[in-house]
């Protein structure tokens, strides 16, 4: 019992305050910490760029604080535990391309102090709403929406990122001064700095090869030691003019939410307004990509410990996690599956690892601040060059070299898919971010659309060949197999609205065409259905009702969503309740038995049915059969009568002469019975207990009034003895019975198959 209440108690506090894990805890965050320092320098000068080289150090703080304050406060009130939030690629550039875009407009043309204070400000008033944004997304469970910006769009979009940190990172790498046009660094290779080009690029070999060389240290941080060490290496030996400068000042200070007063401060001067547009899309751009990438995360996170996490709540601790990063003056956070892994692998379970690497990052800072300036900036041109590589979309890549193989069935699609990622990256190297992101979002948009308006119509088939569970006579089931195709079942799948519906009015053309009677709309794929879905349904009905076709509805029974929906449109009641059925095959039922009565009319009805029939059918021999009255009873059963139980012993046959019953099988385990076939007249049931006695297999059930002979095995043993003639006769006829039932069974499936 005590060890029950401690369990008990541990669950009622907060993830991250249970210490059970605390060692692994501990080693997750720090292990998570020193493998994000470098990108959180990389991300920061990045973020930072339109500023020039003299901003370096307030980026940095920028890129660093990004981890602590996200990485806490995400790791408190998200989601998932274990997670670990900070820069990404993405958001970053976001954030890069609004600091850009504000810096071009008139009002920051001639730039001073005061100017500076009021475009980093908005920067970070981006920021801001883009945390609020993501909150309302988790709030108002919006976050399944970001799921449908199809994944090309998103390719695209790292892409576009990757080249934009390329173009930006390649001079550095060369040691050559930047200019407006990246295809000039191709006119100014002669300029190329041997030994800046041969720092970054050992920068780059080892933060690569960081797993081979030495496993135990982050690449990241192999590759920015290795790097400043090569740097200062060939500085004391005199070649120090040769190869560029170091970050230089970085300031270390405790961190103060200055920009919560920032924004007070500029709210008077109507300065928002004028900026508007660009800091309201670049925050919803912010708060899409950010989301992405922590959903992806969280996803990561629940693979590794197989525990379900919750989504929107995580979308509300990484908007939390902004928000606070707007006003401590960081750039945008998201979950990252890359540290989420780092972390789970070191042993980090548990909302305590999150706090620990936030902590961690702030004593980096802190106390670090001083040796952070003295790194190379050809080493951070070489890790940028890895942060590129890192954010490409491999996907893409394997996507556009399966392209060309011959054996390749969905090219078209393929090459759409291609071709949008394409016109993204485009967006996002020849404009912006936000143009390709809404770009994006109009594309997914349209591909969505595409997607629905698919086929509606899943697959095609024809009565005769597909018969119901209603067991029938021989005659009548020769009936159906002639005149089964005017009856005709369409599966219908996704959603059912107006865009969607040409490829069902051509498939029903071509099936009035050829002469059906009944179509069954089988709705159990149906997702949902539209008022414009439900008028096309009502004009399909009355079309067909012109021609004397009825129509009739498989799955929409009363307590689905689609019945109630048709229900308030009204078209229950136009049509019918009566055509409207719980599953397709009491719908197939239904008109298998309108077909007999308007094909056979009273020639083959249940009254006329005689015991003769049943041997005589198949003999012709009537003066044999006509001896078996002297062998079997008449039994009447009343509608909702047991025939015979499951688990009954086994004494009797039954053949229906009148009415209808159900054959129903008790679900082992389970209180749910589940109906198998519907007997008919003619037909036959418990044969199996004259061949070898034993228990029922399930129960009989009668619909409605039933009339039966039964025959039982005492019986069928004197008709062997006394009349073998009768018994071979009879024997006869089961085997022929079973024989067309295993046919129909055989024909049923392979049509299912097809």
């Amino acid at each position: 019992m005590a060890a029950t209440g401690s369990s008990s108690w541990k669950s009622k506090l907060p993830q991250w305050m249970i210490f059970s894990n605390i060692q692994g805890d501990i080693s997750g965050g720090l292990a998570v910490a020193m493998m994000a320092l470098p990108g959180n320098i990389i991300y920061g000068l990045i973020a930072f760029s339109a500023l020039g080289p003299e901003f370096s150090g307030k980026a940095i703080l920028a890129g660093i604080y990004s981890s602590v304050f996200a990485g806490f406060f995400a790791a408190i009130f998200g989601g998932t535990p274990g997670m670990i939030a900070g820069p990404r690629a993405s958001t970053v550039l976001v954030f890069g391309s609004v600091i850009g875009q504000l810096l071009s407009m008139q009002y920051f043309g001639a730039i001073n102090e005061d100017k500076l204070s009021v475009l980093i400000a908005l920067g970070f008033a981006t920021v801001l709403l883009s945390g609020v944004i993501q909150i309302l997304f988790g709030l108002l469970n919006l976050g399944r929406l970001v799921k449908y910006i199809s994944f090309p769009v998103i390719a695209g979009i790292l892409n576009g990122t990757a080249l934009i940190v390329v173009r930006k990172s390649l001079w550095g790498c060369l040691g050559i001064s930047q200019r407006p046009v990246f295809w000039e660094i191709f006119a100014h290779l002669d300029e190329t700095k041997p030994l800046i080009f041969f720092v970054a690029i050992i920068s780059v070999i080892l933060r690569i090869k960081a797993k081979k060389l030495i496993p135990k240290v982050p690449g990241g941080l192999l590759g920015l030691l290795g790097g400043t060490g090569l740097y200062y290496l060939l500085s004391s030996l005199g070649y120090k003019d040769g190869i560029g400068g170091t970050l230089g000042t970085v300031p270390s200070a405790i961190p103060s939410p200055r920009y919560l007063f920032e924004f007070c401060r500029i709210l008077p001067e109507n300065l928002y307004w004028q900026f508007l547009p660009v800091v309201a899309t670049g925050a919803l751009t912010i708060a899409i990509l950010s989301s992405i990438e922590s959903l992806l995360a969280m996803l990561t996170m629940q693979n590794l410990t197989n525990e379900r996490a919750g989504g929107n709540r995580e979308l509300i601790g990484q908007g939390i996690g902004n928000v606070m990063n707007a006003f401590f003056g960081a750039i945008p956070a998201g979950g990252a599956a890359a540290r989420v892994t780092v972390n789970f692998n070191a042993g980090g379970r548990t909302r305590l690892s999150g706090v620990v690497f936030s902590l961690l990052s702030l004593l980096l800072v802190l106390f670090g601040a001083p040796l952070i300036g003295h790194i190379p900036m050809a080493v951070t041109s070489g890790m940028s060059l890895v942060v590129a590589w890192l954010v490409l979309d491999k996907w893409s890549l394997k996507l556009i070299s399966g392209v060309f193989r011959k054996d390749l069935k969905n090219r078209r699609e393929i090459i759409m898919n291609i071709a949008i990622i394409f016109i993204v990256t485009f967006a996002v190297l020849y404009f912006n971010l936000i143009v390709a992101v809404g770009l994006g979002i109009v594309l997914s948009i349209i591909m969505f659309v595409e997607q629905m308006s698919k086929s509606l119509v899943r697959r095609i088939f024809r009565g005769g060949k597909i018969l119901s569970k209603k067991q029938r006579f021989i005659s009548v089931l020769r009936l159906l197999n002639t005149h089964g195709r005017k009856i005709a079942v369409i599966e219908l799948e996704g959603v059912i609205f107006f865009g969607a519906t040409d490829s069902l009015f051509v498939e029903i053309d071509g099936l009035v065409e050829q002469d059906i009677l009944y179509l069954i709309l089988d709705m159990k794929r149906v997702t949902s259905i539209d008022v414009s879905g439900a008028r096309v349904l009502q004009q399909i009905y009355w079309q067909l009702a012109g021609k004397n076709i009825q129509l009739v509805f498989g799955y929409l029974h009363e307590d689905s969503n689609l019945f109630f929906f048709l229900k308030d449109m009204r078209m229950i009641e136009k049509i019918g309740r009566q055509y409207f059925f719980n599953n397709t095959d009491t719908a197939l039922e239904y008109c298998e038995d309108k077909l007999i009565e308007r094909v056979a009319g009273d020639q083959l009805k249940g009254d006329k049915f005689v015991l003769q029939d049943f041997l005589g059918i198949v003999r012709g021999n009537y003066g044999i059969a006509i001896r078996m009255i002297d062998y079997v009873e008449q039994v009447h059963f009343k509608a909702g009568d047991f025939i015979v139980k499951q688990g009954d012993p086994g004494d009797a046959a039954f053949i229906i002469s009148k009415g209808l019953a159900a054959v129903i099988l008790n679900l082992p385990d389970t209180e749910r019975d589940m109906r198998l076939v519907t007997l008919s007249y003619g037909t036959m049931f418990g044969e199996m207990t004259l061949l070898n006695t034993g228990t029922r297999s399930a129960t009989v059930k009668a619909l409605e009034d039933t009339l039966c002979f039964k025959l039982t095995t005492d019986s069928f043993a004197k008709m062997r003895k006394k009349d073998p003639d009768l018994a071979m006769v009879l024997m006869d006829a089961i085997s022929r019975m079973l024989v067309e039932r295993l046919r129909q069974a055989n024909i049923t499936i392979s049509e299912l198959e097809r």
